[in-house]
């Protein structure tokens, strides 16, 4: 090997590890975690009318790196808690059409793979973002659409996403309560407050 070329494969490993030790690819993506979040199913009725299925057991860490649309990482809903005011409705929800007690897969939705249209706004500003990702429930992965809405509060990011997604692409039977059946589209809201995960050494 010739001196140039041994001094040039030593300054590129020098600069390598200077990246590395000195924190600046670190510094170049922000992890986020759930502090506080809402998800909403809004149920449109096939007689027209609605009801609403609530919870606030969401759970998610992600990582959005600076001047990307990546986002790494996922978010996670317990459906054994979703509420819909009515505790017979609840059940019926729970155990006859999202089957929840058939395991984990069942318990839980998980939004991941999420790409945003255009990299999230810099510290202080806000932005309605477009996005697409992976949306898991009732043991089928399909892909969703939709938007979010993000903002700075101080340190931490307000959240609000919206997608609409189809009953039967999940092969989720289509629900009834009391002869009054729910329209095969429904629509999902989320608001989260994310705040920056703590790091260690």
């Amino acid at each position: 090997m010739s001196h140039d070329r041994s001094t040039a494969c030593r300054t590129l490993a020098i600069t390598c590890m200077l990246l590395v030790g000195g924190g600046v690819l670190p510094a170049a993506a922000q992890s986020w975690h759930v502090a506080d979040g809402r998800v909403t199913v809004v149920c449109p009725l096939t007689v027209g009318g609605r009801f609403e299925a609530k919870t606030t057991a969401v759970k998610g860490q992600v990582t959005m790196p600076e001047g990307t649309r990546d986002v790494d990482g996922s978010f996670s809903v317990d459906l054994r808690t979703l509420d819909t005011g009515i505790g017979l409705r609840n059940t019926h929800l729970r155990d006859n059409y999202l089957e929840v007690s058939r395991g984990p897969e069942y318990e839980t939705a998980v939004l991941s793979e999420v790409v945003l249209d255009a990299p999230p706004p810099a510290r202080g500003r806000s932005a309605t973002l477009g996005f697409k990702g992976v949306l898991s429930v009732h043991g089928n992965a399909k892909p969703v659409t939709g938007t979010a809405e993000v903002s700075y509060k101080g340190d931490a990011l307000d959240v609000k996403v919206k997608f609409p997604l189809r009953i039967d692409a999940y092969e989720i039977a289509r629900p009834t309560y009391l002869g009054v059946g729910v329209s095969n589209q429904i629509d999902v809201e989320v608001r989260a407050t994310l705040k920056p995960a703590t790091t260690h050494p």
